[in-house]
């Protein structure tokens, strides 16, 4: 995300403490805005393989409705002197609605002058993390949320086999690249599958975009926002765990934790969240987005799976608490992320894993 932080303004001319002297060099924001941006760039594991579009920054409006064309299928014979047929072309639409997100830090002159540990590091590192763990999540969201094509591998563990199935669901001519998301925990089945290339054993992106190996043609990258899902059941059904408020006992799970989760429809298999006390779910399995990250121009329009649209890039800013002598910072990001081709997208299930 080029450019994620700038317009920043520059405060603290001449603090005077007990002799010392603070100066506006020791909280460049300049230098604070690489920071964030570094750290930015070195947090993210989805984002990468999102699209990041620019088309409403400095346009009128939040709002931008994205259709999403669908392939008419291949020509037909035409007799001698007969009409051609002609085909509706048929689209759906999706609306995605700009908002923005924030966060601030504070830092007193008695931090700053006592030379303890690195001040300007800290608030970099808070306020990069904040950006960066929202975006993130709400990439994941989208592609998780997505139910035109799920795979159901909850029979096993993640397995070269039960990838080549999941990937399959693409139905396409020509292999094309893939990244899948993939909980740390599963990573150790993965080492151990004969089919898994570790990134080590080739030439990859692997500091810029968190991958770790290749398995079945498929990127893989690590992510704990790849999280045990659940599903909605019955007190009757096998292995149901009733949700409790606190203090969950054997076979029940408290709602914090489920809140931590994400818990499926039994019947629509869509995302569900308003799941109370008494509720039951079952465990459902690992939840790993694939993303397809090409296209086949034949038959598929330029829509890439997930789309960020920015209307600002994040900005850094600054102010002056005299009355408590600390430094303000603040940053925003206004932005929505949406997924902008179901078809791009595979959401596989597999078993828990041993000592998860």
């Amino acid at each position: 995300m080029a450019n994620i932080v700038n317009n920043t303004t520059n405060i603290m001319k001449n603090v005077t403490n007990g002799g010392s002297t603070y100066t506006a060099n020791m909280l460049d924001p300049e230098v604070l805005a690489d920071m964030i941006q570094a750290k930015l760039d070195a947090k993210l594991r989805m984002t990468p393989y999102a699209k990041i579009d620019e088309t409403l920054v400095g346009q009128p409006g939040t709002t931008i409705t994205v259709p999403a064309w669908e392939y008419q299928g291949e020509a037909e014979v035409v007799g001698e002197g007969d009409a051609i047929p002609y085909k509706k072309l048929a689209y759906n639409t999706k609306q995605a609605t700009i908002k923005k997100i924030g966060q601030g830090a504070e830092i007193t002159d008695e931090a700053l002058l006592s030379g303890y540990g690195d001040p300007q590091g800290a608030i970099a590192n808070q306020l990069s993390l904040a950006i960066a763990e929202k975006i993130e999540s709400d990439v994941f969201d989208e592609a998780v949320n997505s139910t035109k094509y799920v795979y159901d591998g909850t029979a096993g563990i993640i397995s070269y086999n039960g990838i080549v199935n999941a990937i399959d669901l693409f139905n396409e001519e020509e292999d094309s690249e893939k990244v899948m998301f993939v909980n740390p925990k599963q990573m150790t089945q993965l080492r151990l599958d004969s089919n898994f290339i570790s990134a080590d054993k080739y030439t990859g992106k692997v500091v810029e975009t968190g991958e770790v190996g290749r398995i079945a043609g498929v990127v893989v990258v690590k992510s704990k926002r790849v999280k045990m899902g659940y599903k909605t059941a019955t007190s009757s059904d096998t292995g149901a765990i009733k949700i409790v408020a606190s203090n969950a006992t054997s076979g029940q799970i408290n709602i914090a934790d489920v809140d931590k989760a994400l818990v499926y429809d039994k019947t629509t298999g869509k995302r569900k969240t308003d799941y109370a006390a008494n509720d039951y779910i079952v465990k459902l399995g690992y939840i790993n987005p694939i993303l397809k990250l090409n296209q086949d121009n034949e038959t598929e329009d330029e829509l890439p799976a997930i789309t960020i649209y920015k209307k600002r890039d994040a900005q850094l800013e600054s102010a002056r608490d005299i009355d408590h002598k600390t430094t303000k910072w603040t940053i925003d990001q206004h932005y929505v992320a949406k997924a902008t081709n179901d078809s791009k997208i595979v959401v596989a299930r597999f078993a828990d894993v041993a000592g998860a």
